[in-house]
């Protein structure tokens, strides 16, 4: 099988989402198929694209940013789609998934979508005009004309219907690659940077700062408990979304926590697993979240996990590796004050349970053959699997 995969970011640029297409595509090459990537070309893209071992075009953009317009994307696309069986586009609203949509309608070839969370309520909240635009003009007809669209989660899929959309589903969940546990990089890289998280515990936040992440309620919460657990500090490490970290900043400062939270900006590499694994909590307070490939990573390091019940990670429960919460002020701070309270070995027990839940349930080979069985049933060479769900 030959599969293109396309979408707007190859690269650290494209967060979340370029890293599910790299490790995506990378899985799926080491199953017999003929994989190629197809995107934008920014600063990073051939660091973070180096040794994927498949076929990558990366063309530059031109004109506004946002728009995403590449021209040598276009043609690019074009000559792929000839050589290809099916097209895998990744996100919404830009000029890569346009380009995606409008050569698979030309050239006959079928059409997969992972709509990351793009049509979740909080998403389709910004920049609403020009999605709305973009809805009219070719997104809805590309969805619509999909062959299937591929959701993280239920509650993804519950957006994708509450669109109106009847296209079939796939509900397969992002995977990970689990690596080793607490043993890839050393405190002491961390130590360097923030001398302040010496002899501390940890409580992390990784992620976007952006206001559906509620940092806000985070931080008020923090307020009360920073006076109550001297050795704990609370870690924010994400990238500032529209200056919405000075609101936090203000917050911190309100409540008298700035001093007990350090914030790092973003993080890779051996630097991001350095932080992860020397976490003994992370909490995830968002209002809306499809997947939350974040809270996987930090199971992975055997990291108990506090998230709220518009995250779908009912799996903490049901491993014990964490809790899922009420988003509410009072619920969070209560779990929160709970996680906190537990010894050492009992957090590092729940550690471990969380790391058998990701290598049980998001294992990248796994999933990525659930992709190619998705793909081959959409090529009618197979029948429907039983994670597509049909209207």
């Amino acid at each position: 099988m030959r599969i293109a995969h396309v979408t707007r970011n190859l690269s650290r640029q494209g967060a979340g989402v370029s890293a599910f297409v790299r490790d995506l595509a990378k899985h799926q090459s080491l199953q017999q198929t003929d994989v190629a990537f197809a995107g934008l070309r920014d600063a990073y893209t051939c660091e973070d694209t180096e040794g994927l071992g498949v076929n990558v075009y990366a063309g530059w953009p031109l004109g506004p940013a946002r728009l995403g317009y590449s021209p040598g994307l276009s043609r690019h696309l074009r000559t792929l789609a000839s050589q290809v069986d099916i097209i895998h586009s990744h996100g919404l609203w830009g000029y890569p998934s346009y380009a995606a949509g409008r050569v698979c309608r030309k050239q006959g070839v079928p059409l997969v979508i992972s709509t990351h969370g793009m049509l979740q309520p909080w998403a389709l909240g910004s920049s609403r005009w020009r999605k709305e635009a973009a809805w009219v003009l070719f997104q809805r007809a590309d969805l619509e004309s999909a062959g299937c669209l591929h959701a993280t989660s239920q509650q993804e899929l519950e957006g994708i219907r509450a669109v109106g959309l009847r296209t079939p589903v796939a509900v397969v969940p992002i995977g990970l690659d689990a690596g080793d546990c607490r043993t890839n990089t050393s405190s002491q890289m961390l130590y360097q940077q923030w001398p302040e998280l010496r002899s501390k515990r940890l409580i992390l936040f990784m992620g976007r700062i952006t206001p559906v992440k509620r940092l806000d309620v985070l931080a008020t919460i923090w307020g009360d408990l920073c006076q109550r657990w001297p050795d704990w500090q609370l870690v924010i490490a994400g990238p500032d979304w529209r200056g919405h970290l000075a609101t936090i900043r203000k917050v911190l400062n309100s409540v008298g926590a700035t001093k007990r939270t350090t914030v790092t900006g973003p993080v890779w590499g051996d630097l991001k697993q350095a932080i992860l694994a020397s976490a003994s909590l992370f909490v995830l307070p968002s209002e809306c979240e499809n997947f939350g490939i974040v809270v996987a990573e930090a199971l992975a390091q055997q990291c108990p996990v506090i998230a709220t019940k518009e995250t779908p990670w009912s799996d903490l429960v049901e491993f014990g590796c964490g809790w899922h919460v009420d988003g509410q002020r009072e619920s969070l701070k209560g779990e929160l004050s709970r996680a906190m309270s537990l010894n050492d070995e009992q957090r590092m027990e729940m550690g471990k349970r969380g790391r058998a839940l990701i290598l049980e349930r998001y294992s990248w080979p796994k999933l990525a053959s659930q992709m190619i069985e998705v793909y081959r049933w959409v090529l009618k060479q197979a029948d429907c699997p039983r994670c597509v769900k049909l209207a």
